[in-house]
């Protein structure tokens, strides 16, 4: 996994730690927390994302950001789930 983050376990650990604070507050994110891993930030993968949210400010303050994969919906909704 260490390969998908430059060989870098900073850059594994923020690119990770972002992504699941993402996932976790839907997009609402402290501005300390940006500032210090905005510099090790090239690859997201956020792997849920409920509903509509902005994201424009916390991509807008990732300078070095390439690539984003990013998945709206829910997992593992079981037999809550409805249309």
């Amino acid at each position: 996994q260490l390969w998908e983050h430059g060989l870098s376990w900073k850059q594994m650990f923020f690119e990770n730690y972002l992504a699941d604070m993402i996932s976790d507050t839907n997009g609402s994110l402290p501005e300390n927390t940006i500032v210090l891993c905005q510099d090790y930030i090239f690859s997201l993968k956020i792997r849920q994302i409920s509903g509509s949210i902005e994201l424009k400010n916390t991509f807008e303050r990732l300078p070095n950001l390439s690539s984003l994969d990013l998945t709206y919906g829910e997992k593992k909704m079981g037999m809550d789930y409805e249309r």
